[in-house]
């Protein structure tokens, strides 16, 4: 293959085109912005470098950057959407760490609780923290 003539015979199969171009197969077939394919449903590597140029590039800066930022940007909103306000969590932290001490003293004493007594009442404990904790729903944000 020496002309451009022999390149635009060529076909590549999805995994070829998304390595030809440094990118993953979803971005080849994204909606709105699907990579020219031939008929048969392969891809011509002359028609894909072009339409890759022309939908992801601009400048110095590639579109698969502001992307990839967008993404990350998406998921970081969605986990602090996840968040619930530490002064809503404190009180039932707070029950956990007394019950935590109180398991602890009663270790130190050695004769008051059991091995099996102590699990019983951390399993207990914790428990009833997650009950309380468990349908406190993160504060919409403004």
């Amino acid at each position: 293959m020496n002309s451009e003539a022999d390149i635009s015979e060529v076909k590549l199969n999805q995994k070829q085109a998304a390595e030809l171009l440094g990118i993953n197969r979803y971005m080849l077939t994204r909606k709105g912005k699907e990579a020219p394919r031939n008929e048969d449903g392969t891809y011509n590597p002359m028609k894909i470098v072009a339409w890759y140029l022309k939908k992801f590039k601009r400048g110095t800066e590639g579109m698969i950057e502001e992307e990839r930022f967008r993404k990350i940007k998406r998921e970081n909103d969605q986990e602090e959407s996840n968040l619930i306000d530490m002064e809503v969590i404190k009180p039932h932290c707070e029950l956990l760490l007394s019950s935590l001490q109180r398991l602890s003293d009663q270790f130190g004493q050695k004769v008051t609780i059991t091995g099996q007594q102590a699990q019983k009442e951390l399993n207990d404990t914790l428990k009833r923290v997650a009950e309380k904790i468990r349908p406190i729903k993160p504060e919409p944000k403004q």
